[in-house]
This record gives structure tokens, C-alpha cells and sequence, in this order.
């Protein structure tokens, strides 16, 4: 039988997961499938591989991180649970399972929460495009040398999207990850469902206006390299650039992650952190 983290991580892994035509991992994408399979039985390590690959590569490093911490909590569970079987002796003892009435009485509190944070999640998700959209530079910062172009790369930012087009695709993780042996409450007070647009729309503009900025000082730079010949000089000029836009555009994404509905993880962890009343 797979362990309870293997079934916790694919869970949360539904979350985001959409087909991938290409298993070529970045460096945080490998680091996060080591660490969901290092709890594996060995028989099992070789097809979860193939199927976390699948899992993570579409996946930005935010939605990676929320996968792995709720793979990382189950680690730490089984682990919990482990020690205590070793200390107690459970005989025949049946496991618990909920009634119905336990299970709604559970959904009646979370099934709400879930669907304000995709609601909230959308919500902000279209406003960001909007917003990106509509503060996109128009300009291309480029000069010719003899017979090539030295260009300044483009903004080109990772998939803002915090929530799936759905609400079913979206709640059906937290259905899973919500107890089903017995009835309990459960604090939702940590979950984050506000978009500060204000916010988001000055960090779009700030990063759009010093990638202006940055553009109208490349071009001359490098067009005075590239009509001097000085090919060295110019392929710096664009890597130095290059490495600047890198910068506008993590501090960008940082800024709409911090502003932005986040309660995905604080959701989860509230349901796996339940108060058994019954």
C-alpha cells in the first residue's frame, strides 16, 4: 500500500495539475519531487517518479511549495502515528469512520471557506491579467549590429494564476485532505482571501516603468558597441540587461504573490489540523 504522504501530496497535487508534454524539471521542481518520493517504499519509487514529473512541471514555484508542504505535513503525521502504534497495542480495535451527518456537519464549515478563496482567487487572477495587460510596455529596446540584433529580453513572467478556471477542480482537493472519521471544527481565521489591488497595480507599474527606464538606457549602449564592432562588449551589454530584467520581474511576482489572495495552504492546513468533537 502507498503511504499516506504519497496520497496527501497527489491530492494536493490536483490542485494545479494539467497535462505536460515535457518532463524537463527546473532546479526548485527537482528539489520538490526528491522530497516526495523519499518516503516511498522502494517498489514504488520508480512509477511515482514518472508521475510526480508530470505533476510539477507546469507547475510555478508557489504552487510547488504548497504541494510540498502538505506532503511534508503527512511525512510528519505518519511519522506521529508510527511512534504512537509502537507504544500501544490497538488489538482488533476498528478504525472510526464518520457518519453522514458527521461528514455535513464537517462540509458545512469548509465547503463556504473554499469557495470565497476561489472566488477571491479568480477574481484577483483576472484582475492581475487585466492589470499587466494594461500597463504592458509597447516599446521593443533593440539595435542592429552588421547582422544581427542585440535585443533586451521581454518581461516575460511566471503563470500568475493562483486558481484553477473551476471551482470543482479547485475544491476537490480540500475535500480530500478533509477528515473523514468523525466530526470536528476547525479555525479558518489564517486563511487569506483578500487581492490589494492597489497594491498590485503600483508594483505593475513601478516594474513596467524601470523596464522603460532600463530599455531607453540599453539601446544606445549597445548600438554604440555594435557599430563599433565590439562584440564582446555588446553580448555583455545584453547579459547585464538581461540579468537586471531578471530582477524587475521576480521582484513583480513577488508583489502580486504577498498582495494576492494566499490561503491555499493555511486551508489546508486548518482541515488536517481539525478539533475532534465527536
Amino acid at each position: 500500500m502507498l503511504s499516506r504522504t504519497f496520497t496527501a501530496a497527489l491530492v494536493a497535487a490536483t490542485l494545479f495539475a494539467v497535462p505536460a508534454l515535457a518532463v524537463e524539471l527546473k532546479p526548485y521542481q527537482k528539489e520538490a519531487l526528491e522530497i516526495l518520493i523519499k518516503a516511498l517504499p522502494e517498489e514504488h519509487k520508480a512509477a511515482a517518479r514518472a508521475q510526480f514529473e508530470q505533476i510539477l512541471a507546469p507547475m510555478n514555484e508557489m504552487q510547488v511549495a504548497m504541494m510540498v508542504s502538505a506532503a511534508e505535513q503527512a511525512m510528519a503525521e505518519d511519522a506521529a502515528e508510527e511512534d504512537t502504534a509502537a507504544d500501544e497495542d490497538y488489538g482488533d480495535t476498528e478504525e472510526q469512520v464518520a457518519t453522514p451527518e458527521d461528514l455535513a456537519f464537517n462540509e458545512k464549515q469548509y465547503e463556504p471557506v473554499v469557495r470565497k478563496l476561489w472566488e477571491a482567487s479568480r477574481d484577483c487572477d483576472l484582475y492581475v491579467e487585466e492589470t499587466l495587460a494594461n500597463n504592458m510596455s509597447g516599446e521593443t529596446y533593440a539595435a542592429w549590429g552588421r547582422a544581427w540584433r542585440y535585443d533586451l529580453p521581454a518581461m516575460r513572467l511566471a503563470d500568475l494564476h493562483n486558481a484553477p478556471s473551476t471551482y470543482e477542480n479547485f475544491a476537490m482537493t480540500f475535500r480530500g485532505m478533509a477528515p473523514q472519521d468523525g466530526r470536528y471544527t476547525f479555525d479558518f481565521s489564517h486563511v487569506k482571501t483578500s487581492c490589494d489591488r492597489g497594491a498590485i497595480e503600483a508594483a505593475v507599474k513601478t516594474a513596467y516603468a524601470d523596464y522603460d527606464k532600463l530599455g531607453k538606457a540599453f539601446v544606445p549602449e549597445v548600438k554604440a558597441a555594435a557599430e563599433a564592432d565590439d562584440f564582446s562588449k555588446a553580448d555583455a551589454i545584453v547579459a547585464k540587461a538581461s540579468a537586471k530584467v531578471a530582477v524587475i520581474v521576480k521582484r513583480l511576482e513577488q508583489a502580486v504573490a504577498e498582495h494576492r489572495p494566499n490561503g491555499s495552504e493555511a486551508l489546508l492546513q486548518a482541515l488536517m489540523y481539525g478539533k475532534r468533537v465527536k
